[in-house]
């Protein structure tokens, strides 16, 4: 069991979970979330604390319509003073979600993510032991316990923050639905995505290799990140990168910054932060070279097959939103939104988080009927899209399915 994660729960933000929820699921294990939001009902506590009734709603409107959507319990933890949750609104809308969530038992509702991020446990006693931070020029909205707004620089903890625990952030935004997996037990229950995130992937053993050479065998897309498979048996070579992808590798000293060009004219990575040392896929038959890190001639970004599989490697290990849809089309993944909200979805539930306000275009998986389920009204019928109007920071469940109508009955 974990909380969401300190770093993304406040207003606008996603609910990051703390833990690689599918795998436990694979295992029948529930991954538990402690709601442990720090609400407007008790004194100045921090940790992204809400100011008033309607982001408390919405807070928790968010946390819960994510958790259903991921099938993952959660409870609330009132942590601080005890009386967190204590009113008539949030108890409404807890009865209405807890509704919601006895229906799609009954119904059997599944979730099938195409997109699965693999994150290593033991990749991450290689990191480097520094508390440094870096702004990568992104700003983070948070608020004082009196409303007056803090529009905060971004700034995680160099490379790892970057790398691992800020990544949560545009998974969730860049618009399908994303499940976490462990690197270690990747041979055990590799699931069946159409697109794979190894999002720290240089240490590899004879497990883990022997679990993407048969991922390499189906017909999907791996997405390597930084230094895949570079420590095997204690040692750091580039000979390990080349049997764990399939091709070769040479090392850079350093190069200006971690961010690789994108063949739309685009990037990805982090702004002004050098990187040492830098990876480069060394020229071959079957790789073609994407785009470079910026400012040099070294190629950072590369695409080549292997077996059924499609393999890119970029040297910049920090994602961008549009690069992630770019890669999901290309690999037919089902995408909900492309607004950059934090959203979430199983094959009959969907919830969105609007970080901006404005009209918000959604499509959906299937032919569909759709109930807006916090506002208790159907608002489409037989769709594979939908719009509506968001407030900034609203969230919003919607059941969409061909039964929406008999769900509206219980939730009346």
């Amino acid at each position: 069991m974990s909380p969401p994660s300190y770093q993304l729960r406040g207003i606008g933000e996603p609910a990051a979970d703390m833990k690689p929820f599918r795998t436990l699921q694979y295992h029948n294990i529930l991954p538990l979330i402690d709601d442990d939001t720090r609400t407007h009902l008790v004194p100045p506590s921090g940790f992204a604390q809400t100011l008033n009734m309607e982001q408390t709603r919405m807070v928790m409107r968010r946390n819960h319509a994510l958790a259903l959507c991921r099938l993952q319990p959660i409870e609330l933890l009132p942590l601080t003073y005890g009386n967190e949750f204590n009113a008539p609104e949030l108890i409404e809308d807890l009865k209405v979600l807890a509704a919601v969530g006895d229906f799609c038992l009954k119904k059997n509702v599944e979730r099938h993510a195409e997109v699965a991020a693999v994150v290593s446990e033991e990749a991450l006693k290689y990191l480097p032991l520094t508390n440094r931070h870096v702004r990568n020029g992104e700003r983070q909205l948070r608020y004082t316990a009196d409303g007056k707004p803090q529009n905060d620089a971004v700034a995680p903890v160099a490379f790892a923050g970057e790398a691992i625990a800020w990544q949560r952030k545009v998974l969730s935004e860049f618009g399908a639905p994303v499940d976490y997996l462990l690197a270690e037990d990747l041979a055990n229950h590799p699931g069946d995505y159409k697109f794979y995130i190894f999002l720290d992937p240089w240490s590899c053993d004879a497990k883990f290799l022997e679990a993407v050479k048969a991922l390499q065998q189906k017909n999907t897309t791996l997405l390597w990140l930084y230094v895949p498979g570079w420590i095997a048996e204690g040692r750091a070579d580039v000979g390990n990168m080349a049997a764990l992808t399939g091709i070769a590798f040479r090392k850079v000293d350093a190069v200006p910054e971690a961010v690789v060009t994108l063949p739309d004219g685009g990037w990805t990575g982090v702004v002004g932060e050098p990187l040492k040392p830098a990876f480069a896929p060394v020229a071959a038959d079957g790789v073609n070279m994407l785009g470079m890190y910026r400012g040099t001639d070294i190629p950072g970004l590369a695409e080549w097959r292997k077996g059924e599989a499609r393999q890119i490697f970029c040297g910049a290990y920090k994602l961008s939103a549009d690069f992630l849809r770019l890669l999901a089309r290309e690999a037919k993944v089902h995408l909900y939104q492309t607004a950059d909200d934090p959203m979430e979805a199983n094959q009959a539930l969907f919830m969105l988080h609007a970080a901006t306000p404005g009209r918000k275009h959604i499509t959906l998986s299937h032919v569909a009927d759709v109930l807006d389920v916090f506002n208790r009204k159907i608002i489409a019928r037989n769709v594979t899209e939908f719009e509506f109007e968001s407030p900034l920071f609203d969230s919003r469940l919607f059941y969409y399915g061909s039964d929406a109508a008999e769900l509206l009955e219980v939730v009346r």
